[in-house]
């Protein structure tokens, strides 16, 4: 994984980004939320290119760890993305509902 974190520096800075994000995502901040959804959607989609780029050149059963570590951010990815559109759609739906006055 090291290797991985080493050759795509700005990729693994924009993962842990997500990740922080991710974790003070709020209903109050519909922007936020939907600028997350973006985001997260933005970089699964890079991070799927760097795993398969990485399985090709790999044999089967070879570095099972790391397959399976890419194939997990990935799927975290796309779970973040999903959580933050549907934060946003109910966030925007409670602003035009008046919820939070």
């Amino acid at each position: 994984m090291n290797e991985i974190k080493s050759m795509y520096q700005e990729d693994t800075k924009m993962l842990i980004d997500i990740k922080q994000r991710f974790g003070m995502i709020n209903e109050d901040d519909p922007s936020g939320c939907y600028k997350l959804a973006v985001d997260a959607l933005q970089l699964y989609y890079r991070w799927s290119e760097i795993k398969c780029d990485i399985k090709k050149d790999l044999g089967r059963g070879e570095k099972a760890a790391l397959k399976e570590w890419l194939s997990d951010q990935c799927v975290y990815l796309l779970e973040v993305y999903r959580m933050a559109r549907m934060t946003w759609g109910k966030s925007k739906d409670d602003l035009r509902s008046n919820v939070y006055e």
